[in-house]
């Protein structure tokens, strides 16, 4: 299977990889609109897995579809489409929950130097 970027279709492929030159919509397949498929969705085999993919699509969020298309992959379940597709997301380790008023301090500091501008510090008084 192949989610098309632009559309709800669903293009199919042969397990080489190359297009069958058939498409759904898993919304007509929910609806059970057969008659209007190609002979080849009649199929028994060919049916089952068409319905198993349609389970496993309408179980993903509307934003988990749109990963899913946006990669472009062929794919044989959205589940394990959309896993692979996070996995190969680089997560970025961050050790450090909150900037520091030091490191906007520095970053202050940097970006004034860089731009050729001035600084004037200004504290407060302890005391009365």
């Amino acid at each position: 299977f192949c989610a098309s970027r632009n559309t709800d279709r669903i293009h199919l492929y042969t397990k080489d990889g190359n297009q069958m030159n058939c498409n759904f919509i898993p919304l007509d397949i929910k609806l059970d609109l057969w008659e209007d498929l190609p002979a080849t969705f009649q199929l028994k085999q060919n049916r089952s897995l068409i319905l198993r993919f349609v389970r496993e699509w309408s179980s993903l969020t509307a934003m988990k579809q749109k990963i899913i298309r946006k990669s472009g992959q062929l794919f044989c379940s959205p589940l394990l489409a959309l896993e692979e597709i996070t996995k190969q997301q680089t997560k970025q380790n961050s050790t450090k929950r909150y900037i520091t008023k030091e490191d906007v301090a520095v970053a202050s500091l940097d970006k004034v130097k860089k731009d050729g501008g001035r600084v004037r510090l200004i504290t407060k008084e302890s005391g009365p």
